[in-house]
């Protein structure tokens, strides 16, 4: 889940990128913009472009201050907000990474509706889970991603993301919240898991259309299934919730793709920094999964603990 903060000056950023490749593009009288090629095959394999990250790299998650990330960090991956990293077109954060050598991930939430986002006003309300609202983060609502019609709106706003992103010069995606039949407190049993493996599977197809990467993000109970689909894995609190990360070792890892896994302190049921250090990271350096500890859950590149 992504902390709440309110982003200026990103709607001319994406509107500016899409009309660079308004050949693919289109825009309505609304200003939403239309992807013409609705491909929407499942299962398509990512081209030889696309970027194939390998367990042990070492990574950098800050989804907040994007300005503030240095561009001589050691870390060679960095994720971070995809409209955030946008801005300021061929000078932005995502751009001055990639000058600098490092493989930058770009997040957005492919699985619910944050109402700050340029393209917000893009959703109806046929599009939102009844009484949906994230409990934690109560900006957000989840997407009925298990309606046809929804879909037919949720599809070409990701599909335009992803075309942002790659124009944007992002190597990877990773698209949050794809776990929305897990969650029924919130979801209200209006996504089931098959529907969630369906639109999980779209959702790495059309990344690799772009020549983009695309990370799982949590969604543990489908890595089996989705293994194959997705090019590498990202993972919050494995270690702490009785050490599932165990389930990556038989599947993203064996498959030679990398996991990016956050582990934080302070929280319920969270590590502590010395039993991250002591017991976590020497778990995770064994296993080759790129882990950080930070405490509190605000991903603001402050008290961050990298595991090396």
């Amino acid at each position: 889940m992504l902390p709440k903060f309110i982003i200026y000056g990103a709607i001319v950023s994406l509107f500016s990128v899409n009309v660079a490749i308004a050949s693919t593009i289109t825009f309505n009288d609304d200003d939403a913009v239309i992807i013409v090629d609705s491909h929407d095959d499942i299962g398509e394999p990512p081209t030889a472009k696309t970027w194939q990250p390998k367990p042990g790299l070492t990574w950098w998650w800050q989804l907040e201050n994007a300005n503030k990330i240095s561009t001589d960090i050691a870390a060679e991956v960095v994720d971070l907000d995809l409209f955030d990293g946008a801005e300021g077109g061929n000078n932005s954060k995502i751009k001055q990474l990639k000058a600098k050598g490092k493989k930058v991930i770009c997040y957005f939430s492919g699985g619910t509706y944050e109402k700050w986002r340029p393209d917000a006003k893009r959703f109806k309300k046929i599009t939102l889970i009844p009484n949906g609202d994230m409990d934690d983060w109560p900006d957000e609502t989840w997407l009925n991603i298990g309606n046809a019609k929804a879909l037919d709106i949720i599809k070409p706003i990701m599909k335009d993301r992803m075309a942002f992103a790659s124009k944007a010069g992002c190597d990877a995606v990773e698209v949050d919240n794809v776990d929305a039949f897990e969650n029924t407190e919130e979801t209200h049993g209006y996504v089931t898991y098959k529907d969630q493996l369906n639109y999980n599977k779209w959702l790495a197809n059309t990344a690799h259309q772009f020549n983009l990467a695309i990370g799982l993000k949590n969604d543990i109970q489908q890595l089996k299934e989705l293994v194959d689909y997705f090019d590498f894995a990202v993972n919050e609190q494995c270690f702490a919730y009785d050490n599932e990360c165990v389930q990556y070792e038989s599947t993203f890892l064996k498959a030679g793709k990398a996991v990016f896994n956050q582990e934080y302190g302070g929280t319920e049921g969270g590590l502590s920094k010395n039993k991250y250090k002591k017991v976590a990271c020497p778990y995770f350096k064994s296993q080759k999964i790129s882990s950080l500890w930070k405490q509190g859950t605000n991903l603001d590149g402050k008290q961050v603990v990298e595991c090396k």
